[in-house]
């Protein structure tokens, strides 16, 4: 299975750096003289978490550019993973292409890129789920009312398991964003992104990974 993830993350690499430099290569000898460099924040919501990243494009020539990104993803899962409560965060880096349908770096973009973050997960697994397992989730409260014995056997049964899990997440995604002049240096914009988080490595036991859909917003500085 190890060497099927680490396949997969190779092919994938391949294919994200061939895929830019046949668009580059299309583009021919375009000047980027012209197009400015953006630095700024981008900030991503998704629905177990969220993402603040320091952000650069770079221009490879009149529409195609590199954006790189470092910062912190926060993780509130809650029971969205493989237990009944999963949180925690970490640090990492992006590298991607963004193509834009202008020179100067306003109006759409659509681009590919992969996120490597290093997320340390505290997990854990409620008591409350043995009794559901046993008596169903609609009559856990007749128990506890008739047969209070019962409900502290099985609660005792149970038990609360939790732990800590590191992993190192490949999140491959296609980012749409749009950009518009708020002033003759600020560029103010929203993006949509869909992908996965892919576990390549994890040290301890299993946790979430899986689709991912995030909404950014993006406060970029022309330079």
């Amino acid at each position: 299975m190890v060497r099927v993830i680490l396949l997969f993350n190779v092919a994938f690499l391949v294919a994200f750096l061939l895929l830019p430099l046949s668009a580059l290569a299309a583009e021919g000898d375009g000047e980027a003289d012209g197009r400015p460099w953006l630095l700024g924040l981008e900030a991503q919501a998704y629905p177990a978490g969220g993402i603040g990243t320091l952000r650069l494009d770079l221009p490879l020539g009149d529409h195609l550019g590199l954006t790189l990104r470092a910062g912190y993803n926060g993780a509130f899962r809650q029971d969205f993973g493989a237990h009944d409560d999963e949180r925690g965060g970490g640090a990492g880096a992006s590298l991607g292409m963004l193509y834009s349908n202008s020179a100067n770096a306003e109006g759409w973009g659509l681009g590919l890129r992969a996120d490597y973050w290093r997320l340390n997960i505290a997990w854990s697994d409620q008591r409350r789920n043995r009794l559901d397992r046993v008596v169903g989730d609609e009559d856990w409260l007749f128990v506890a009312l008739f047969a209070p014995a019962e409900w502290r056997n099985l609660h005792t049964l149970q038990g609360k398991r939790q732990g800590r899990t590191t992993i190192d997440v490949l999140q491959p995604t296609l980012e749409l964003r749009y950009l518009f002049a708020a002033s003759d240096t600020l560029l103010i914009g929203p993006s949509l992104s869909a992908g996965g988080e892919i576990n390549v490595r994890t040290r301890g036991e299993g946790v979430g990974q899986g689709p991912i859909l995030l909404f950014g917003l993006n406060v970029m500085l022309r330079l």
